[in-house]
């Protein structure tokens, strides 16, 4: 589903894991991206969160196990992929 929804934009998950990382292009602070998904009604966590050390990834973290219903999940990973196609501009 996330391969589909996301197209070709990269981000690494294990293929029988239960989120992804996605990289965050360069208009897209993290804080920013995070504030703009949950504005849209995605809640994402950012990369600083799980980092260790001084290196921030500008990345966030997507988590695809918590809601049972796949429709939400699709709709919600729509949304991921609308802002980033967006290339920083908030949409609702």
């Amino acid at each position: 589903m996330a391969r589909r929804l996301l197209g070709n934009r990269p981000y690494s998950a294990d293929p029988d894991g239960l989120h992804l990382w996605l990289p965050l292009p360069p208009e897209w602070q993290v804080s920013s991206f995070a504030a703009a998904a949950l504005e849209a009604g995605v809640r994402v966590n950012a990369g600083d969160l799980f980092a260790v050390g001084a290196d921030k990834p500008s990345a966030v973290r997507l988590c695809l196990s918590h809601e049972v219903d796949d429709r939400r999940v699709e709709d919600g990973l729509a949304i991921i992929a609308r802002l980033l196609a967006d290339g920083g501009r908030i949409v609702t």
